[in-house]
């Protein structure tokens, strides 16, 4: 797996930070840092700003756990310590532990650098900067065994690790609001990286095994190309070489093929464990997709529910309201009836009598609209 920097801090301003001696006391500088994950680590890095007299030796890097807030003397784990070449002002150094070795994501840890028993006031000031561009730790020092954090100073360095080979895939979880919004999108953009994934690794697979089966393809081909001069060496000497040929040829073949079968039993065992954390990381999505379109169907079935509720609700209203205006409407039709027309046909019959005479009784005519 390619090796790429995880923390890191590259912006400086000047020199910030002692190694060495300082007026007769001895000074370690540290910074600390947070890894994105649990990854693991592989190298450090770190900047000289300046140099004072002729300090000598070399310098160690360190990674230590963290107690209340600066270096605690113990190494983070027993492999993270390097010792270096101190670099010339305004070049950096590169420590790569003999071992790499896995850290906790978010969690703090210091990189701290010394380089004691130096001569008075011989030391080397490191490359930092003094605003606080780096979010995730700072700068300490240490004079005769004291340490002090400067929460708006940092050191420039960098944090390497092992790139993880799932990391694309991890990075296509999105949050559960994007896929409550989008669902069907979410599924292609995940599928999208799922099938980038397994493809980048199914090839790497493929082409070491094209690379071992041509070592293999060279292995055979030497063997047999040494078995001609063997053969002419046994018709000179058949009785006493026919036996070590024999061990010769064992020996080479089992040479020659068991490093080249090895090699695919670890690229096997490797691409097991692979897979293993790709299905792990689907179960997972898989579970957080059924939870939330459980949780998005359940919503849409309150919201139906409630909305069926006020339906029913406004028809109530208005069956209500139409009952009103009906009987309403019927009780004016009767007193307009049994008031006003009867009345009014009264007084036109007694003005207009002889115009009464040739009409439809009164009782005739007020009997259409009872």
């Amino acid at each position: 797996m390619a090796e790429v920097v995880d923390q890191q801090n590259t912006t400086s301003d000047g020199g910030y930070g002692t190694v060495g001696d300082s007026g007769g006391t001895e000074y370690r500088t540290a910074q600390s840092f947070k890894l994105s994950a649990n990854l693991t680590v592989t190298a450090v890095e770190v900047m000289c700003n300046a140099v004072s007299g002729s300090p000598t030796g070399n310098w160690t890097l360190r990674i230590e756990t963290d107690s209340s807030g600066v270096p605690s003397g113990t190494l983070a784990n027993a492999n993270a310590s390097k010792v270096v070449t101190p670099p010339t002002a305004g070049n950096t150094v590169k420590g790569s532990f003999a071992t790499s070795f896995q850290l906790t994501g978010a969690t703090s840890y210091w990189l701290v650098i010394q380089c004691n028993n130096q001569s008075n006031n011989y030391n080397w000031v490191m490359q930092g900067n003094g605003s606080s561009s780096y979010a995730d730790g700072c700068l300490a020092q240490s004079g005769s065994g004291t340490w002090t954090a400067y929460s708006t100073l940092e050191l420039w360095f960098k944090v390497y690790v092992l790139e993880p080979i799932l990391r694309s895939f991890s990075d296509s979880l999105v949050p559960v609001d994007v896929f409550e919004k989008s669902p069907a999108r979410t599924f292609v953009e995940v599928i999208k990286s799922v099938d980038l994934t397994l493809g980048k690794l199914i090839g790497k697979v493929f082409l070491e095994t094209a690379k071992l089966s041509d070592l293999t393809r060279r292995a055979f081909t030497r063997i047999y190309s040494d078995i001609p001069k063997l053969g002419d060496i046994l018709i000179k000497s058949p009785a006493r070489l026919l036996s070590d040929i024999l061990k010769s040829v064992e020996l080479g073949i089992v040479r020659g093929l068991g490093k080249n079968f090895l090699e695919p039993i670890k690229l096997s065992d490797n691409i097991k464990r692979a897979f293993t954390r790709i299905c792990s990381e689907i179960i997972t999505l898989v579970e957080v997709a059924a939870k939330n379109i459980s949780i998005f169907f359940t919503d849409i079935a309150i919201k139906l529910s409630d909305s069926l509720s006020r339906i029913g609700s406004i028809k109530r209203t208005f069956t209500e309201t139409f009952l009103i205006a009906e009987d309403i409407l019927t009780k004016t039709l009767k007193w307009l009836h049994t008031t006003h027309i009867d009345s009014t046909w009264d007084k036109l019959t007694r003005v207009t009598s002889t115009w009464a005479k040739n009409t439809k009784s009164n009782s005739v005519w007020t009997k259409k609209y009872e």
